[in-house]
């Protein structure tokens, strides 16, 4: 079952506002935010492996080994 969604957002100000929308939805979810590959690989396996991965408009090269880990893939709307 997801439990958490990371959120790897290229503008700090866009965090908040877009965690706190997506709990108005499904308050059971834990959500974490990532700026970069440093945040994305500081997150425990034990998180990953109930995790989802959006992410949105930005440059970050997420590394494979990452995306394996993820219990529930990853979605990534980049820019237009």
């Amino acid at each position: 079952m997801l439990k958490a969604i990371i959120l790897l957002i290229e503008a700090v100000q866009q965090q908040h506002p877009l965690g706190n929308l997506l709990r108005k939805h499904n308050p059971d979810l834990a959500f974490a935010s990532a700026l970069n590959t440093q945040n994305l690989v500081a997150i425990s396996p034990e998180i990953l492996h109930g995790a989802g991965l959006v992410s949105f408009a930005n440059n970050v090269v997420v590394p494979k080994n990452f995306l394996l880990q993820l219990g529930y893939g990853a979605y990534n709307a980049g820019r237009s």
